[in-house]
């Protein structure tokens, strides 16, 4: 059942599935790239919410637990928005230099270099029923290793979307490009491959600033209470 909760609540908006497939539809031809993406993302979305749950715990005491998790919630926000903001920045003038002209192979370090930050950076996006699970099973010693597994069980179900979203998009990619049915496409659109990483990249940025934007307009009272709470 946490399985198919993590599947259902990773198919809603968010997750980093927009920023996975833009950044496998201009990059990347190989599967594993899309698993790499999906463990990446997964893993740091588990270990955000341990973490995020552990400090609730430790704070609990001295501020309601509403509270603390809204600042650790919206932190999580920004950080992921400025993140993807600055890594689609890097990508897109990258991938439009003049001396770009073709992407880095799949395997090159640079791109390895991308595919764990694009996945960490996804990964930072908060949960809230993963931060709950992990909530009451600190809370209550007990049920630790219950909570654990299903939590585990639920980023499992997280990691199968994620990882179905980047097969199906490296899947699609290649479809266009080699399909017969799609060759008058492929001769109209001249430097298919370019255009898509370019196009990809810009999405990125998109999907950051867009993050960052929502973040700032719609969370301005828990902003203010991170910036008093850090003294500045």
């Amino acid at each position: 059942l946490t399985f198919l909760l993590g599947a259902g609540h990773c198919l809603a908006p968010g997750h980093g599935k927009g920023v996975l497939a833009a950044y496998l539809a201009g990059s990347s031809w190989r599967y594993r790239d899309a698993f790499l993406l999906g463990l990446v993302t997964t893993l740091t979305h588990t270990l955000a919410v341990i973490t995020v749950g552990s400090i609730l715990l430790a704070l609990s005491s001295r501020l309601t637990t509403g509270a603390v998790q809204e600042r650790l919630v919206t932190t999580g926000m920004l950080l992921s928005g400025i993140l993807l903001t600055a890594i689609g920045l890097v990508l897109f003038t990258r991938r439009t230099a003049p001396q770009a002209g073709k992407n880095d192979p799949p395997g090159k370090e640079g791109s390895i270099r991308e595919l764990l930050c694009i996945g960490i950076a996804s990964g930072l996006l908060p949960c809230t029923p993963g931060i709950l699970l992990i909530f009451n099973g600190l809370h209550q010693p007990g049920k630790l290793f219950l909570s654990l597994v299903l939590l585990f069980s639920f980023s499992l179900g997280l990691g199968f979307v994620l990882l179905l979203t980047g097969i199906l998009t490296i899947s699609g990619k290649k479809l266009v490009a080699t399909h017969p049915a799609f060759a008058p496409l492929r001769r109209k659109l001249t430097g298919f491959s370019q255009t898509a990483a370019w196009l990809s990249a810009l999405l990125i940025l998109a999907l950051g600033a867009f993050l960052l934007a929502r973040t700032i307009f719609s969370r301005p009272v828990e902003i203010s209470e991170i910036f008093a709470w850090m003294k500045f």
